[in-house]
């Protein structure tokens, strides 16, 4: 467009630099009229305004001539600058539209992406707080975790007293059940029940017992070596007068032994002076006197029930109580083997589940372990209470059948002071019939 401009500018000042020199020589070359006055009268005038009217007319053609040459170099210019203009416009009219046609689809991209990132810094944020707020969660329940296992994680002390609660309750159950099965045994034999070798009388019980004796407790030692050992002692000698080592020896007693449960039997009649009565004749019995007789063995037995009872309940919390897991030695043997017990059993009984919570306050672990915990101290004191709880009960329990056996000691003294103040006075007193 600039090189259009230029053209139309360079042709217009050449023809006006034609026009300006054509004029220059029309006027520039005139002469003065300096021999008007050698010239005749009235020529002059004839002359010049001849020459005014060609100079007229050839001052009207050149203003013609260059009327016609600016318009005509004016219209032609006008007319190429402004086909120049309209070609720039068009030019630039094309260039804007494909423009914006590129950029469009770039400016609409754009939108979308600033749209698009609008929203996913939305999201951006909303898992900012959501991951801000799980995290507080989540480090809040680990606090509490933290807080409440330093505070209150099982200790070692409490597992062991929780795996000896386990077996207690068995064996106590054990404990009560084999307690009554001896007194049962003894009742029996008091009451000379089939099977039993009071059937025979108290000599047949005697001999029983002898023969006992004889091959399982003899020691051809004693009596000054005359026994009836045959010179050799038995299996278990003097286990039947020696409650020490038999009942209070191990804090287990096997009762799966021949020799130990018949030595626990032997110790109660040592210790008791128990004697099954003499049977009666079913003749007899219906006379006064066999009656009486039978009222005085009704009494003898329940008495001597009783006193069986304190003695068959040392036994009965000795006696073996069940085996661990699947039939495996029990947790309370390991426990108890931890603290140096070479004879732990592995079916513990009452007394030696109770004996091993005893053993683990001579732990000096138990002690440093105190500090485990803000609830250590309190947790052991739970435990230790129950402990007492349980010994407590055991101990009523003692003391019931220790009363009971005073109560009978108690009236058989007074049975024995009174007797002859009553039988006495009964001759003095009318007695029916």
């Amino acid at each position: 467009m600039k090189t259009v401009r230029t053209n139309t500018y360079r042709r217009l000042s050449a023809r006006f630099a034609g026009l300006l020199v054509a004029a220059m020589l029309t006027f520039g070359f005139s002469s003065d009229a300096l021999a008007q006055a050698c010239e005749m009268p009235g020529s002059t005038a004839l002359t010049a305004a001849g020459v005014v009217t060609s100079q007229t007319a050839a001052i009207a053609g050149m203003v013609t001539a260059l009327t016609t040459a600016y318009n005509g170099g004016t219209m032609a210019a006008g007319a190429t600058l402004i086909a120049a203009l309209e070609g720039m416009e068009t030019i630039i009219n094309q260039r804007m539209r494909r423009f914006w046609r590129d950029w469009e689809e770039a400016l609409k991209a754009m939108t979308t992406q600033l749209n698009a990132g609008v929203s996913d810094q939305a999201r951006q944020m909303s898992n900012l707080f959501d991951s801000s707020n799980l995290t507080d969660t989540a480090r809040g329940f680990q606090k509490a975790e933290i807080e409440a296992h330093a505070n209150f994680r099982p200790t070692d002390a409490a597992c062991r007293f929780d795996t000896a609660a386990t077996y207690m309750a068995t064996a106590g159950r054990t404990a009560q059940a084999a307690s009554t099965a001896l007194s049962q045994e003894m009742s029996n034999l008091g009451n000379a029940m089939p099977g039993t070798p009071a059937v025979n009388g108290t000599g047949a019980v005697l001999n029983s017992r002898f023969q006992v004796y004889r091959n399982r407790f003899c020691d051809h030692l004693a009596n000054a070596g005359g026994t009836a050992c045959g010179g050799a002692s038995a299996t278990a000698p003097n286990a039947h007068i020696m409650p020490s080592v038999t009942l209070f020896g191990r804090e287990t007693i096997d009762m799966t032994n021949a020799d130990t449960l018949a030595a626990v039997n032997e110790l109660v009649y040592n210790i008791t002076g128990y004697k099954p009565p003499e049977t009666i004749d079913p003749q007899v019995l219906t006379s006064p006197m066999g009656k009486e007789s039978r009222l005085d063995n009704r009494a003898y037995l329940a008495q001597m029930d009783a006193i069986n009872a304190l003695a068959f309940s040392i036994v009965g919390e000795r006696t073996p109580g069940p085996p661990g897991n699947g039939g495996l030695p029990s947790e309370v043997q390991q426990m108890r083997q931890r603290m140096g017990i070479g004879d732990a059993s592995a079916t513990p009984s009452e007394r030696e589940i109770r004996q091993s919570i005893i053993e683990q306050l001579w732990d000096p672990a138990y002690y440093v372990n105190l500090t485990d915990g803000l609830t250590s101290v309190s947790q052991k004191e739970v435990f230790l209470q129950a402990y007492n709880l349980l010994l407590l009960y055991r101990m009523y329990e003692k003391t019931e059948r220790i009363a009971n056996a005073n109560a009978i000691e108690t009236a058989n003294l007074l049975e024995k002071k009174s007797r002859p103040l009553r039988e006495g006075g009964t001759r003095y007193v009318p007695v029916g019939n």
